[in-house]
């Protein structure tokens, strides 16, 4: 008999990468060995299921492993449906080069699985894409497996002496691949079918010269794995002295014969061993036995297969059971169980006979070098019509050169003109950039020139105010001999100079502000909040406002200038104090924000109308407003507070309403 091994990852070596997954097929395969095949399967599922960082290299072998399982338990449906996921799980994701081993097998598998389901075309085209793979990588393990299976399907086709030299190719193919368990066992399947094929075409010594070469591949590497494997190799011992019997029998060797086959018989009819084979074996046994007229002996082998047979059916042993049943019966002179025997015979052999008919005629390898000749014509075709392409592209190209080059003349002589005009205007434009750099020089000379105007006048009005409101508190510490009118106009004196003492600060912080260092440092911006608004809360009082602060308890670090950013709150806060109504209410809020912080400032304010939101920042601003208690507009707080902002590289924008009031964000970043 011919022994079809599972194809696994035995002609290639597997990544570092898959080697979680080589673990749990081990111990899945030594569930599966020790005939525990359903439980197999679900600890496979379930271990795989629970894996992490699964990669395409271990879903492929995920569903390899599942196929081998199923096909060798001889489920179909399963088998087909991990095949086709093989196949999917690499085209799908473009792996066809980088995984180019699992691709061979994938595709050879499912060449396999159509070739025995009789879908010829649709197998040869998997076949020719399997062997191009492994060609291509130049992969002799996997070409190995093409090759077999050539001689396994022209043995199948009875046509044993063209079978013999592809087994021998695949012999020395594979005899290069890693010696693992898979690859030892495929060496010794090949060498026992060179003995078959030379047995079929009557070389029985020769047949016997492969069968012992098959025992000595056994003998040689049994001790090379674990006793675990031991089993595997008792197997491929009994299938080749069983054949080796075979061959004996039919060289008249009967002694010999029923030593190897009883030898062959006793280990495979073991639980979980290769029953079929001892099925076979004993028929083969009991035609010995028949020749020699022991038909005790053989019927006693023959009831053992029948009751075999009734618990694992297989036609090709029913078949060959039943020729040895009429051939009994026949001797025995009892025709009529003869006859009914030889009816099944020849019903089952019509029945096998039809199934391979079409298998007979059938040559693998040459219509898989007819879909290679035919991919060269398509690829020749290809290159006849690129080089028709590159005619025309060439013909376009000579055209196209007489065409640019008669516009190339043209347009030299124009090209002389426009490189006079161009010389003209880029004189002109070298003197208009000039012309705007002294501009832009005086611009920066006279903005300087501002600064150090606005420094002085600010700087100069400080005296004369403070000294203006000194004389006036003097003044008014004798308001007991001032009268009512005399002490109104003190007051009004007072918040005059108090008005004008800020503004010159104003000024003297837009002068300096751009020009001068800023010294930041971490500062715990909650606490700076509460303590500016603390602060404020008297000035409110006078309005009858209150500010309601919401800020975290907890301390907030950010890398800023605590002067300046109190000059921020105080601004934005005044602001909204000024242009709000007595009696209402102002929220300050602050709260860390992406990278920085964010502080709020809502109040419930007149707004600001839309047509001057765009100019409330600018300086010395035409959108200036009087308070709603009549307070004096300057212009000055929000630009400088959006100028301080600025240098910290943060943001400030507001949300308003006229008549809803008017909401101020500023947003500091961390650093």
């Amino acid at each position: 008999m011919i022994i079809l091994a599972a194809c696994n990852s035995g002609f290639q070596t597997r990544e570092q990468s898959a080697i979680s997954v080589d673990t749990l097929i081990d111990r899945a395969t030594d569930l599966y060995e020790a005939g525990h095949g359903d439980a197999a399967i679900r600890y496979f599922d379930s271990a795989f299921a629970a894996k992490e960082d699964i990669t395409i290299r271990d879903k492929f072998y995920y569903y390899h492993y599942l196929y081998e399982v199923n096909r060798n338990m001889g489920r179909s449906a399963p088998e087909r449906k991990y095949i086709d996921s093989m196949v999917y799980v690499i085209e799908n994701t473009g792996e066809e080069d980088t995984m180019a081993d699992e691709y061979a097998m994938a595709n050879f598998a499912k060449a396999d699985y159509l070739l025995q389901d009789k879908q010829y075309n649709e197998a040869y085209q998997y076949y020719y894409k399997a062997k191009a793979s492994a060609q291509k990588n130049n992969d002799s393990c996997a070409l190995s497996h093409y090759v077999y299976k050539i001689g396994i399907v022209l043995y199948r086709a009875e046509r044993y002496w063209k079978a013999i030299p592809y087994f021998k190719e695949a012999y020395t193919l594979f005899n290069t691949c890693e010696k693992n368990i898979t690859a030892v066992n495929r060496l010794q399947e090949i060498t026992d079918n060179i003995g078959l094929c030379y047995a079929k075409e009557g070389a029985y010594d020769t047949a016997i010269v492969f069968y012992d070469s098959a025992l000595s591949i056994a003998h040689r590497f049994r001790d090379s794995f674990p006793a675990t494997k031991n089993r595997l190799f008792d197997m491929a011992e009994a299938v080749a002295r069983g054949n080796k019997g075979a061959a004996y029998f039919a060289l008249g060797k009967k002694d010999t014969a029923e030593k190897e086959m009883l030898a062959s018989i006793a280990i495979n009819m073991q639980k979980d061993y290769d029953n079929h084979d001892a099925q076979l074996t004993s028929i083969r046994l009991a035609d010995l036995y028949l020749t020699e007229s022991k038909f005790d002996k053989a019927r006693q082998l023959l009831d053992r297969v029948r009751e075999w047979q009734d618990s694992n059916y297989s036609q090709k042993v029913a078949l060959r059971w039943n020729n040895i049943m009429w051939q009994y019966w026949a001797r025995q002179h009892n025709d009529t169980k003869a006859f009914a025997y030889l009816l099944r015979y020849k019903t089952l052999t019509d029945s096998l006979d039809e199934a391979e008919k079409k298998l007979r005629f059938i040559d693998i390898d040459e219509k898989v070098k007819g879909l290679e000749k035919q991919n060269q014509i398509n690829v020749l075709q290809k290159r006849d019509e690129t080089k028709k392409l590159y005619l025309v592209i060439a013909v376009f190209l000579c055209v196209t050169a007489v065409t640019v080059s008669f516009l190339v003349y043209k347009n030299y002589r124009e090209s002389k003109e426009n490189l006079r005009k161009l010389q003209e205007l880029n004189d002109q434009i070298v003197e208009q950039k000039s012309i705007l750099q002294k501009a832009l020089d005086d611009v920066a000379k006279v903005g300087k020139e501002k600064d150090r105007i606005l420094k002085a006048v600010s700087h100069d009005m400080r005296s004369p105010v403070n000294s203006a409101m000194a004389l006036i508190d003097l003044l008014l510490m004798e308001k007991d001999n001032l009268t009512e009118d005399q002490l109104a106009y003190l007051n009004l004196m007072r918040d005059s100079c108090g008005n004008a003492l800020s503004l010159t600060t104003d000024l003297l912080e837009v002068a300096t502000l751009s020009d001068e260092k800023l010294f930041k440092s971490p500062v715990d911006i909650n606490a700076l909040i509460r303590s500016a608004i603390e602060l404020l809360r008297f000035k409110a009082a006078e309005k009858s406002q209150v500010i309601e602060v919401s800020v975290a308890d907890e301390p907030f670090a950010i890398n800023i200038n605590r002067e300046k950013i109190t000059r921020v709150i105080n601004n934005l806060v005044n602001n909204a104090m000024k242009f709000s109504p007595s009696g209402s209410e102002i929220l300050v809020s602050g709260a860390p924000a992406a990278d920085g912080y964010n502080i709020t400032v809502k109040d419930q304010g007149i707004g600001i109308p839309a047509e001057i939101q765009d100019k409330v920042f600018d300086i010395f601003t035409e959108a200036k407003r009087f308070g709603t208690s009549g307070e004096q507009p300057y212009g000055l707080g929000l630009s400088i507070t959006r100028q301080i902002v600025d240098v910290h590289h943060g943001r400030i924008w507001f949300e308003s309403e006229p008549g809803q009031g008017t909401t101020f964000h500023v947003f500091l970043p961390l650093a």
